[in-house]
């Protein structure tokens, strides 16, 4: 079965009805490392570039770029300029020390666009039996994201969409996991308790901290076992899993 942990019914409480997920790193993730498809663009616009350094510039600047969350009464342009904004910064911080880029823009544009659909984008090992069993046992299922609104397109085009009831995103909801008021959006409008959710992700901090501050139940996809000496799994009302359909076994998300 695996390495799960408390999955004994805590003590307290309600019902579970409802689960919400993470995307990026739960339900899906890039085909490829992304230093490798940035390569690959800037080839196409005159740019070669070493796609192992692209990575880890990659993964050094993403944790400080600022939130992708904006505010919500903006209108849809100036929401879709501001979530370009905020990638072509990052993406330009990847390539700042990769020499002069006449073509930069062009470049960005494209590559932009193609994560907006499934050719960059592969859905995880057993997300999809596994939330079709959920469905199955009449758990509603909703995303709660720190995405842009490129994430309903990326849902449809990966066949995951019909599965969710909501799909909350932080660049349309003026906060970012792990503050609640992402959270408190996909609950109005299932019109659920915390109590009665759990909350599916890969990140201690947006996941599983985020969900516990709002009262929910946190599971932890941890595939790659970073956070298996972690203390915080003591808590009993976080589970830890490392393969997606560990979700099926347990015990508060069976079969009623």
């Amino acid at each position: 079965m695996g390495n799960l942990v408390n999955l004994k019914r805590p003590e307290r409480r309600a019902e579970i009805n409802a689960v919400f997920f993470d995307v990026g790193g739960t339900l899906i993730e890039p085909r490829y490392p992304v230093g490798e498809i940035y390569a690959k663009f800037a080839a196409r616009f005159g740019r070669s570039a070493d796609p192992v350094r692209l990575q880890a510039n990659f993964l050094r600047h993403f944790p400080l770029q600022p939130k992708l969350a904006f505010r919500r009464d903006l209108p849809l342009s100036n929401i879709f300029s501001a979530e370009s904004d905020w990638w072509r910064r990052l993406v330009s911080d990847v390539f700042a020390d990769e020499g002069p880029f006449p073509r930069f823009d062009e470049f960005f544009e494209a590559v932009y666009e193609a994560f907006r659909g499934d050719d960059l984008w592969k859905v995880l090992d057993g997300v999809v039996p596994t939330l079709e069993t959920l469905r199955q046992r009449n758990l509603r299922l909703g995303v709660v994201s720190n995405f842009d609104s490129r994430l309903p397109t990326i849902l449809r085009e990966c066949e995951l969409a019909h599965y969710f009831r909501t799909v909350r995103f932080s660049s349309f909801s003026n906060s970012a996991k792990p503050d609640s008021a992402i959270f408190q959006t996909a609950l109005d409008e299932l019109q659920l308790r915390p109590e009665e959710t759990v909350h599916v992700g890969d990140s201690w901090n947006e996941d599983i901290e985020g969900a516990l501050a709002m009262g929910m139940r946190a599971i932890l996809f941890d595939p790659r076992r970073r956070f298996i000496d972690n203390p915080g799994l003591r808590n009993e009302n976080v589970t830890r899993i490392e393969r997606f359909d560990q979700l099926t076994e347990i015990d508060y998300l069976q079969v009623k």
